[in-house]
Protein backbone atom coordinates (compact mmCIF):
# COMPACT_ATOMS: atom_id res chain seq x y z
CA UNK A 1 0.00 0.00 0.00
CA UNK A 2 1.51 3.87 -1.11
CA UNK A 3 1.93 5.87 1.62
CA UNK A 4 -0.60 8.86 1.86
CA UNK A 5 0.83 12.16 2.73
CA UNK A 6 -1.42 13.48 5.43
CA UNK A 7 -1.88 16.66 4.08
CA UNK A 8 -3.09 15.46 0.77
CA UNK A 9 -4.60 13.22 2.06
CA UNK A 10 -6.91 15.81 4.56
CA UNK A 11 -7.93 17.83 1.32
CA UNK A 12 -9.44 15.06 -0.70
CA UNK A 13 -10.94 14.04 2.60
CA UNK A 14 -12.51 17.66 3.06
CA UNK A 15 -13.65 18.17 -0.59
CA UNK A 16 -15.81 14.59 -0.13
CA UNK A 17 -17.03 16.24 3.34
CA UNK A 18 -17.81 19.39 1.37
CA UNK A 19 -19.27 17.94 -1.72
CA UNK A 20 -21.62 16.04 0.84
CA UNK A 21 -22.32 19.38 2.72
CA UNK A 22 -23.54 20.75 -0.49
CA UNK A 23 -25.45 17.87 -1.86
CA UNK A 24 -27.18 17.10 1.39
CA UNK A 25 -28.45 20.39 1.53
CA UNK A 26 -29.60 21.06 -1.63
CA UNK A 27 -31.99 17.31 -1.34
CA UNK A 28 -33.36 18.26 1.68
CA UNK A 29 -34.13 21.83 -0.01
CA UNK A 30 -35.47 20.71 -3.13
CA UNK A 31 -37.76 17.81 -1.50
CA UNK A 32 -38.27 19.13 2.17
CA UNK A 33 -37.77 23.52 1.55
CA UNK A 34 -35.54 25.91 2.12
CA UNK A 35 -35.27 25.72 6.16
CA UNK A 36 -34.51 22.16 6.00
CA UNK A 37 -31.87 22.32 3.03
CA UNK A 38 -30.03 24.69 5.04
CA UNK A 39 -30.13 22.62 8.20
CA UNK A 40 -29.04 19.80 6.62
CA UNK A 41 -25.91 21.34 4.73
CA UNK A 42 -25.07 23.01 7.73
CA UNK A 43 -25.21 19.99 10.04
CA UNK A 44 -23.18 17.94 7.50
CA UNK A 45 -20.80 20.63 7.39
CA UNK A 46 -20.28 20.73 10.97
CA UNK A 47 -19.73 17.58 11.59
CA UNK A 48 -16.91 17.71 8.29
CA UNK A 49 -15.34 20.13 9.98
CA UNK A 50 -15.46 18.42 13.54
CA UNK A 51 -13.78 15.56 11.71
CA UNK A 52 -11.03 17.51 10.15
CA UNK A 53 -10.15 18.96 13.38
CA UNK A 54 -10.80 15.70 15.40
CA UNK A 55 -8.41 14.11 13.24
CA UNK A 56 -5.02 15.62 14.36
CA UNK A 57 -6.32 15.02 18.32
CA UNK A 58 -8.30 12.24 18.43
CA UNK A 59 -7.06 8.55 17.51
CA UNK A 60 -10.32 7.09 16.54
CA UNK A 61 -11.16 9.88 14.06
CA UNK A 62 -7.44 9.73 12.79
CA UNK A 63 -8.11 5.81 11.94
CA UNK A 64 -11.16 6.25 10.00
CA UNK A 65 -9.90 8.78 7.99
CA UNK A 66 -7.17 6.30 6.91
CA UNK A 67 -4.37 8.32 6.52
CA UNK A 68 -1.11 8.13 8.44
CA UNK A 69 0.86 5.31 9.28
CA UNK A 70 0.34 1.31 8.85
CA UNK A 71 -1.43 1.03 11.97
CA UNK A 72 -3.48 3.70 11.21
CA UNK A 73 -4.50 2.51 7.82
CA UNK A 74 -4.97 -1.13 9.30
CA UNK A 75 -7.40 -0.01 11.90
CA UNK A 76 -8.98 1.95 8.91
CA UNK A 77 -9.38 -1.42 7.04
CA UNK A 78 -10.54 -3.46 9.67
CA UNK A 79 -13.24 -0.49 10.77
CA UNK A 80 -14.07 -0.46 6.85
CA UNK A 81 -14.95 -4.27 6.97
CA UNK A 82 -16.66 -4.34 10.17
CA UNK A 83 -19.04 -1.18 9.43
CA UNK A 84 -19.86 -3.43 5.62
CA UNK A 85 -20.23 -6.59 6.80
CA UNK A 86 -22.61 -5.14 9.94
CA UNK A 87 -24.53 -3.09 7.09
CA UNK A 88 -24.56 -6.24 5.06
CA UNK A 89 -26.23 -8.26 7.66
CA UNK A 90 -28.45 -5.31 8.54
CA UNK A 91 -30.20 -5.09 5.22
CA UNK A 92 -30.58 -8.52 4.45
CA UNK A 93 -32.70 -9.34 8.13
CA UNK A 94 -34.37 -6.07 7.23
CA UNK A 95 -35.20 -7.83 3.96
CA UNK A 96 -35.84 -11.39 5.43
CA UNK A 97 -38.37 -9.22 7.52
CA UNK A 98 -40.24 -7.72 5.11
CA UNK A 99 -40.67 -10.98 3.39
CA UNK A 100 -41.67 -12.74 6.44
CA UNK A 101 -44.48 -9.95 6.90
CA UNK A 102 -45.75 -11.27 3.14
CA UNK A 103 -44.43 -7.41 1.83
CA UNK A 104 -41.06 -8.14 0.21
CA UNK A 105 -38.95 -4.77 -0.70
CA UNK A 106 -37.42 -4.55 -3.82
CA UNK A 107 -35.47 -2.41 -2.45
CA UNK A 108 -33.69 -3.94 0.12
CA UNK A 109 -33.70 -7.35 -1.93
CA UNK A 110 -31.30 -4.90 -4.66
CA UNK A 111 -29.19 -3.76 -2.18
CA UNK A 112 -28.84 -7.61 -0.24
CA UNK A 113 -27.68 -8.49 -3.85
CA UNK A 114 -25.45 -5.89 -4.68
CA UNK A 115 -23.86 -6.62 -1.36
CA UNK A 116 -23.35 -10.16 -2.04
CA UNK A 117 -21.64 -9.12 -5.54
CA UNK A 118 -19.25 -6.42 -4.13
CA UNK A 119 -18.72 -8.82 -1.17
CA UNK A 120 -17.79 -11.99 -3.68
CA UNK A 121 -16.07 -9.30 -6.26
CA UNK A 122 -14.06 -7.54 -3.63
CA UNK A 123 -12.37 -11.43 -2.85
CA UNK A 124 -11.64 -12.56 -6.30
CA UNK A 125 -10.14 -9.21 -6.53
CA UNK A 126 -8.04 -9.17 -3.41
CA UNK A 127 -7.36 -12.76 -3.80
CA UNK A 128 -5.51 -11.61 -7.28
CA UNK A 129 -3.74 -8.87 -5.95
CA UNK A 130 -2.34 -10.68 -2.74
Amino acid sequence: MMDVDPVTAWRADMAWYLGIAVASGLAFGLGQGLVAGLLAGTSMLVFALALALGRRRIDAIRAVGGAGDERNRALYMRSLSVAGGVLGLVVTGWYLVSVARGEPDGTLLALTVLFAGVFVGAGVVSSWRG
